[in-house]
């Protein structure tokens, strides 16, 4: 059915996609793009089979209200063959950031990330220390323990944290006042702020719960070149990285090396380091 309105309808009606619009798509890995009437980009994804993953788009255009509307807007898709996954996971997450296309709201970089540090007080209490240590800068300078878009969203998980694991809110700097925290009195805390758990128990408890948080410092002393093969050609991308970045792809190694001049993604980005963690991981050997 044409669809002759830019702006969907409130109340769904039948459609089909024109045949045009998947008549090229390949069943191999890569980046895809729906646009609009104007040419303007309404979402980007990734598959490892581009034409099966853009048909499911339409196939939950009735059960989805959201896929309802990016299938009624889109008029055009492109797309980019990457040789393997990472290349195409790395590729879109770069694409969302930079072109921030209306419907991939939720993948967009947080403006600002937050994270906690572990701080020795003067009287000796470890206490979690809120700091911005990113900005714009590229580098992961030392180990911490979550990445937050705001403040309070860093508060609130800590305190969730606390309130799970009977951590001391006073102690983590979330309560203040005069003696033991309102935990400690419903017998929520184990009494860290009252002399009942030692601040050494304490430490090493806040140590475990917040390691599976931790943000790991870059093992290398430079960047590195990974390796993604076809499994459909001979061929084969090469993505450079570096702490924890994605610099770009390249038909060589050597080609791939010569992207680090390039002043492009020089800001640490949370979905980039959770796509490389295990590949490095994996190229590294470090746990």
């Amino acid at each position: 059915m044409p669809r002759s309105a830019p702006r969907p309808p409130d109340t769904p009606v039948p459609f089909d996609p024109d045949p045009a619009l998947l008549r090229d798509l390949p069943d191999r890995p890569g980046v895809y793009r729906f646009h609009g009437e104007a040419g303007e980009l309404l979402y980007v994804g990734k598959s490892v089979r581009i034409r099966e993953r853009v048909r499911s788009h339409w196939a939950a255009r009735y059960r989805d209200h959201r896929e309802y509307r990016l299938c009624w807007l889109t008029r055009h898709i492109t797309f980019t063959r990457t040789a393997g996954e990472l290349g195409a996971l790395l590729r879109e997450n770069e694409e969302i950031k930079s072109a921030l296309p209306v419907f991939n709201r939720k993948q967009r970089r947080p403006r600002h990330l937050y994270t906690w540090f572990l701080h020795a007080a003067p009287n000796g209490v470890i206490e979690p220390v809120l700091s911005h240590p990113l900005g714009a800068q590229p580098h992961w300078p030392e180990t911490g323990f979550g990445l937050y878009s705001s403040p309070a969203r860093a508060r609130n998980h800590l305190a969730h944290l606390a309130s799970e694991h009977g951590l001391c809110r006073k102690v983590l700097g979330l309560e203040h006042g005069q003696g033991p925290c309102f935990a400690r009195q419903l017998h929520r805390c184990r009494g860290a702020c009252c002399g009942q758990e030692s601040m050494a128990e304490h430490h090493r408890r806040l140590e475990a719960v917040l390691h599976s948080e931790r943000i790991r410092a870059w093992p290398l002393d430079g960047p590195m070149v990974i390796a993604d093969p076809d499994e459909h050609t001979p061929g084969c991308d090469y993505h450079l990285v570096d702490q924890w970045r994605y610099l770009g792809t390249a038909s060589t190694p050597s080609e791939a090396r010569a992207l680090i001049d390039d002043p492009a993604n020089t800001a640490f980005d949370l979905d980039a380091y959770r796509i490389l963690l295990p590949r490095v991981i994996a190229e590294t050997g470090f746990a």
